[in-house]
């Protein structure tokens, strides 16, 4: 599978870690050149079902289809986040008791593409060993501490509301529309790893301790081992937990060509043939010195050796 003539690694990795159920989803739109809307760029979501509302599976899974059919028929992220944010409405009725979050990152062949983020899934990209988080959380606690860099609350105020910093204020399904972050500028090169995440992984582990699990991993198992570390971490209470990533590998350089003309095996036939020619020649010339010397003997038995010429 190649994305603009790269090959591409694709990892997901899923667990439902201390909960009853996974109301996380996930689905990859592949590049294809077939079918009824073929298309080159990669597309990658991720959905986070509310727990704390009704039919948080259905309503994950609701989110992830509706953004694979807009891909699939080419529309952009934030119609397709539109889309989904209408559907779940729709099935929850005026009680507005369905939601989820949503991740969506869509790359193209020719070195850009484009994600958005609804909710307090993450984006990540790592790179040359580094890791970058490239949205932002969509929870109360970043609006306290915009507040609170603003002037519009004091410190004390924001720590008297510490244990609502989690709280979801976007997410589809919401009255109203949801605050949804979009980045349209993206570029990516060979070498680069792009991962979702379900807030499992972050609830969990650091962003130190992801990075240093990604520095000592390699592609094809970034998913497993950082779903290990979530897994063996010791924390009582983990919650659905998924990651996916993709991986744009680095072209293999092919070796320079020469310039002679003849191939390197046809020149060195050519030598072994002229050699074994040579031999041949020295070998021939050889045993005919000594058949006209045997000949010699045989025609004139009695005749005198040859005398050099003596002076008078």
């Amino acid at each position: 599978m190649k994305l603009g003539g790269c090959g591409i690694i694709l990892e997901n990795g899923h667990d439902c870690g201390t909960r009853d159920s996974q109301e996380d989803y996930f689905a990859f739109s592949i590049p294809r050149t077939t079918g009824e809307n073929p298309t080159e760029s990669l597309g990658m979501i991720l959905a986070d079902g509310m727990g704390g509302l009704t039919d948080g599976e259905t309503t994950s899974v609701l989110a992830v289809d509706t953004f694979s059919h807009g891909l699939t028929r080419g529309e952009s992220l934030s119609r397709c986040a539109i889309k989904a944010h209408e559907s779940i409405c729709a099935m929850g009725g005026d009680t507005a008791s369905m939601g989820s979050t949503v991740v969506a990152l869509q790359l193209d062949p020719h070195g850009s593409g484009s994600w958005i983020s609804i909710g307090d899934s993450t984006i990540y990209l790592f790179r040359n060993g580094e890791l970058h988080q490239l949205n932002h959380h969509h929870v109360l606690g970043n609006l306290l501490d915009e507040a609170v860099a603003g002037f519009i609350l004091t410190p004390d105020e924001a720590r008297d509301r510490e244990s609502e910093r989690d709280h979801l204020i976007s997410y589809l399904g919401m009255p109203g529309i949801p605050l949804m972050e979009e980045c349209q500028s993206l570029f990516w090169q060979p070498g680069d790893t792009f991962l979702l995440a379900s807030d499992g992984l972050t609830d969990t582990l650091t962003m130190a301790e992801i990075r240093e699990i990604l520095r000592h991993s390699k592609a094809g198992k970034f998913t497993h081992d950082l779903l290990t570390a979530v897994k063996t971490s010791g924390n009582l209470q983990i919650d659905n937990t998924t990651i996916l990533a993709v991986t744009i590998e680095t072209p293999k350089t092919e070796p320079p060509q020469e310039d002679h003309p003849f191939p390197r095996r046809m020149i060195l036939a050519l030598v072994l043939f002229v050699l074994a020619c040579a031999l041949l020649f020295l070998i021939g010339l050889s045993l005919g010195l000594k058949v006209g010397q045997q000949r010699g003997r045989k025609l004139c038995p009695d005749a005198p050796p040859i005398m050099k010429r003596q002076g008078p």
